[in-house]
């Protein structure tokens, strides 16, 4: 896709999120004999692995995941969901300790979207970065934006379920996590969020775009193309 094209694209993405913002809720709908691959955290059982390049998502893409947070009291810090960062983070993605917001960081850039995630329940969340602004669906609507961008900066480590030597750890499921590259229909992700992006006879139409996704029965999280990601299975600085 050319850069002319691809802005074109970003730019009609824009415009219908921003209808999406006040008029649609997407439904999720789950596929028959699919389940989300998931991993409990118990604040002592982040996953440390060797970041990518490829997962710094320069030309825009989205991030999903499930997350059910489990904590009671609110801990006094915001548990981070994923982080992928060198000396800042890339992108880091947290919920305050009350379970009253996504919070989002990019560098120096803090982004919030209030959302209450104390129900107890599974919620499916994708942020959508459109270089300069992050839209936020969860549960199939479009609850934000904020006008920010992941950050260009070299990534060294992701950590899953703590931040940087399992800081702020994470309570609770996530499940499910995919990073994909560039322009990304919001529609698509909400009709997969609960289907087999590689099933035969209904493959995600944007397969290719699929850059990085958790395997949390092997304890993994796989890059697209890559040789097998620099694991250290299960880290946490608290064992």
């Amino acid at each position: 896709m050319g850069l002319s094209s691809y802005s074109t694209t970003l730019f009609l993405l824009r415009c219908w999120l921003l209808a999406c913002m006040a008029l649609v809720t997407l439904p999720i709908q789950a596929n028959d004999g699919y389940a989300p691959d998931t991993r409990e955290f118990t604040g002592k059982n982040a996953m440390r692995f060797g970041s990518n390049p490829i997962l710094s998502l320069e030309q825009g893409g989205a991030i999903e995941f499930w997350i059910a947070p489990a904590w009671q009291a609110d801990p006094g810090y915001s548990p981070v969901i994923l982080s992928n960062h060198g000396e800042q983070p890339i992108y880091e993605i947290r919920i305050s300790g009350a379970k009253d917001a996504l919070e989002i960081q990019a560098g120096q850039q803090f982004g919030e979207i209030a959302f209450d995630f104390n129900d107890g329940g599974m919620h499916h969340v994708a942020i959508l970065d459109f270089v300069d602004d992050l839209y936020v669906m969860i549960d199939g609507a479009i609850v934000g934006a904020v006008a920010m961008s992941f950050a260009d900066t070299p990534g060294e480590e992701l950590w899953i379920g703590g931040g940087n030597n399992n800081a702020s750890p994470f309570v609770g499921a996530i499940a499910g996590i995919r990073i994909w590259e560039g322009a990304i229909d919001i529609e698509t992700l909400a009709d997969y969020a609960l289907k087999d992006v590689r099933a035969s006879q209904d493959p995600h139409p944007m397969l290719d775009a699929l850059i990085g996704e958790s395997d949390f029965r092997s304890d993994d999280f796989v890059v697209a193309n890559t040789v097998e990601v620099d694991i250290d299975t299960a880290a946490t600085a608290n064992n």
